[in-house]
């Protein structure tokens, strides 16, 4: 006799004493219990951590740190502040409605009396209808990066590098609730993403972005070192970088 068991919740089906319409029922009665406990679990700040609405923005305080042949102990940082507005949306090249992101930079010296300055046009992304699952993608200089998968549960990977042709990136989520504190502001509820988290002999690479419900991105840190270059001049300056990124004001 052919039996179907769900431990779950359900007792033995014998299949053969069951006619085909009816299995059919059945089936879709268990995909749509299945469908239904996920939407249980979902938390719900977790849908709130791209804000695609126009007119939002952050302000973010940048630290970027870059080498020469001057060796890994003579860096150079450049510090400022980046402003990302949501814009009006518009179809791009693969018919999809995406959002404008306009990218505006403030000297560093200024401190928070802001003269921000348009230096470029990103733009992001959300499907119109939500699929059960489905990516976030932020595209910067023609780069689509898939910066979340959802829905956000823990322990689920994905490449965010997809659409490139750099190799794949393994994202995934560290955390999906946690409190986190930038800039000396207080985030509830944020949703930490893992990059890259790397400690070998010749790359030693952490990156990693954290999102708040209602705001987006309010910290992103990359610290990549790698040591493949020639022997007595192993540091590669041109593949090792320091930024960091926190947010200092948002609507």
């Amino acid at each position: 006799m052919s039996q179907t068991c769900n431990h779950d919740s359900f007792n033995c089906i014998d299949l053969k004493s069951i006619r085909l319409p009816y299995l059919l029922l059945f089936v879709s009665a268990l995909l749509f219990l299945q469908c239904e406990r996920i939407k249980e679990n979902i938390l719900p700040h977790t849908e709130l951590i791209f804000p695609l609405e126009e007119g939002k923005f952050r302000i973010s305080v940048v630290y970027d740190t870059t080498f020469t042949t001057a060796g890994i102990n003579n860096p150079s940082t450049e510090a400022y502040y980046k402003k990302e507005s949501n814009g009006n949306k518009e179809e791009d090249l693969l018919g999809r409605e995406v959002t404008l992101l306009q990218v505006e930079r403030s000297d560093f010296d200024r401190g928070t009396d802001f003269d921000f300055t348009p230096t470029r046009v990103w733009s992001q992304y959300t499907p119109a209808e939500e699929e059960d699952s489905f990516f976030a993608e932020r595209i910067e200089e023609n780069q689509r990066i898939l910066v979340l998968k959802f829905p956000v549960f823990t322990n689920i990977s994905w490449n965010g590098n997809q659409f490139n042709t750099e190799g794949t990136e393994e994202f995934y989520y560290a955390n999906v609730d946690t409190t986190v504190t930038v800039q000396g502001k207080t985030f509830e509820n944020c949703v930490m993403v893992m990059q890259e988290n790397v400690d070998g002999l010749i790359r030693k690479s952490l990156k990693y972005e954290i999102y708040a419900p209602n705001v987006g991105l309010i910290k992103k840190y990359i610290n990549t070192i790698v040591n493949d270059g020639p022997p007595g001049e192993e540091f590669n300056p041109d593949e090792s970088r320091i930024y960091l990124e926190e947010i200092v004001e948002h609507n």
